[in-house]
């Protein structure tokens, strides 16, 4: 009510956002060196927001014309699904050196619809018992 008395507009927002995902990964012995890994995701957002603004209709030099409040109301509603499948081959070049190459694909339906492949690379490298050092690549 404050600001309708001093700026002659005043405005109520509210928004909600929910997420809602699942997450499943396995992985597969192929060998003594090589591992197989993989996984799929899926996350879904809803976003919801409504505002109510009121106006006190005013004249160009900024006196109050009427006793009349002017009411915009809106809201909206926003839906977005992200689903994400991986795949990485982990291969072990020794006891203490680990490479781990892989691919992963997004399909995203907000803002726009459009898949996305990504690269993964990695070099993990175990010196000691108490020290690992990574290196790596993901987009």
């Amino acid at each position: 009510m404050g600001d309708i008395l001093f700026t002659f507009t005043g405005r109520s927002t509210i928004d909600r956002a929910s997420s809602l995902g699942v997450q499943a990964e396995g992985s597969f012995d192929l060998g003594e060196a090589h591992t197989l890994r993989a996984g799929l995701v899926i996350i879904s957002d809803i976003a919801r927001g409504r505002s109510l603004t009121l106006a006190l209709p005013i004249d160009v030099r900024g006196a109050q014309i009427g006793g009349t409040v002017i009411t915009f109301a809106s809201a909206r509603l926003t839906a977005a699904r992200k689903d994400s499948l991986f795949v990485r081959d982990e291969f072990r070049a020794s006891d203490n050196v680990t490479l781990n190459l892989g691919r992963r694909v997004d399909h995203l339906t907000r803002p726009a619809e459009t898949t996305r492949f990504s690269p993964h690379a990695s070099f993990v490298w175990k010196p000691d018992a108490e020290t690992t050092v990574h290196l790596g690549y993901a987009r």
